[in-house]
């Protein structure tokens, strides 16, 4: 009897050892653990930077719809002026003195886009305007314009057509 319970005292002893890690297995899961992290990384951060370039992108859209809609609804021309010194672009009607558009805050500013730059063109433009004036007229239609973007998350250029103030992206460069 004591003979036939020994035997399997060891059989468990030797499954016990044997469900156990070593140190050999947990440092190669924990290396290939850290190389897959490693390679992942970069591929995040780049997705992260091109979500905040479309960001931008999607906040000028935005209030460029906004401003032809306020402009159909209420039947006068609406403006998006670009405020000196990058302080942010404003949405405001037309009748208003440059002295009641300056006390108005900006609609869209740089820290909403994560600090980015807006420039505009008018290829339209017969005159060179020193304050960058966008105008969105109450039939619904808007002066043709490009708009650059520059930012910590990259680049884009995008053209707004003049019938519909819809835009369409010609450069767009994440970091």
């Amino acid at each position: 009897m004591l003979f036939r319970r020994f035997p399997s005292h060891l059989a468990r002893s030797q499954a016990r050892g044997s469900a156990a890690f070593t140190l050999l297995e947990i440092c190669l899961v924990v290396l290939i653990l850290a190389l897959i992290a490693t390679l992942a990384v970069p591929s995040v951060t780049g997705l992260l930077a091109e979500r905040r370039l479309r960001e931008s992108l999607y906040s000028l859209d935005d209030l460029a719809a906004t401003a032809q809609r306020r402009s159909m609804a209420e039947g006068k021309t609406y403006l998006l002026v670009w405020a000196p010194r990058n302080a942010g672009i404003q949405l405001c009607p037309e009748e208003l003195s440059a002295k009641e558009r300056a006390a108005l805050p900006p609609t869209l500013t740089p820290a909403a886009v994560a600090g980015g730059h807006y420039e505009l063109t008018l290829p339209a433009a017969l005159v060179a305007n020193a304050q960058a004036e966008w105008a969105f007229w109450p039939s619904g239609n808007c002066e043709p314009a490009i708009v650059r973007y520059s930012g910590p998350a990259g680049r884009w250029t995008a053209c707004y057509q003049p019938l519909t103030a819809r835009s369409t992206l010609v450069e767009f460069h994440p970091r």
